[in-house]
């Protein structure tokens, strides 16, 4: 409503804001990855139920992973764990994230992201109940859904795989999934930085985050 009356004061305010979820880009495979033995007692607790569904589907972790380069003073703990299936065609994420609420609630938000995804020769398929990111690149399909569980969300991504005349792209071993997954998380960062969706920081302003953040 009224966006383009308001679009001035909108500018204006961000031009003096401090840093918004300020992090390292683009968050390649091997920057994240950690040991099992990383992921708090927490994690385990909460996603229980989904990575039972990513048995079920025939679903093997592949890795592990938690975001420690980041500067945002409300996140609390991370963790995920990477998928891929019998076929080796269909990536799967598990994401847990525990955020500070702002006041006066004061209590923790705790948010579960799955995806599953594909890649094709000249793009990629991907569904999840992730609605908090920018817009797909061009040649990449996601369908955001309200519901995290995994089993709903591989059938409706098999169906709509079924429907296409190419076949998805098969990740022989590990190194050629991580590969893929680095060259699509790059791709992503450069055009998004192109954009200004994604700006680069001063050394001033890294410090005076740093100096923000809670004790380890």
């Amino acid at each position: 409503m009224f966006g383009w009356f308001r679009l001035p004061f909108t500018y204006l305010k961000t031009r003096v804001m401090p840093p918004s979820n300020p992090a390292w880009m683009p968050g390649l495979w091997a920057e994240n990855e950690c040991a099992k033995k990383d992921l708090l007692d927490r994690f385990w607790q909460i996603t229980e139920m989904y990575r039972q569904e990513f048995r079920r589907l025939g679903f093997r972790e592949v890795g592990f992973s938690k975001v420690t380069r980041h500067l945002n003073p409300t996140y609390r703990d991370n963790g995920g764990i990477r998928y891929l299936d019998e076929s080796r065609c269909h990536f799967g994420l598990l994401l847990y994230t525990r955020v500070d609420a702002p006041s006066p609630v004061n209590v923790d938000r705790e948010l579960i992201t799955v995806a599953l995804t594909v890649a094709f020769e000249r793009g990629s398929l991907c569904y999840t109940n992730n609605k908090n990111a920018f817009d797909p690149l061009p040649r990449q399909k996601v369908v955001r859904l309200s519901s995290a569980s995994p089993e709903p969300m591989y059938q409706r991504l098999r169906k709509d795989i079924g429907r296409r005349a190419e076949h998805p792209r098969h990740f022989p071993n590990l190194e050629s999934l991580k590969k893929w997954f680095d060259e699509m998380q790059d791709r992503v960062f450069q055009e998004r930085a192109q954009r200004g969706l994604f700006l680069r920081m001063s050394d001033g302003e890294v410090e005076a985050v740093r100096r923000k953040l809670p004790p380890t």
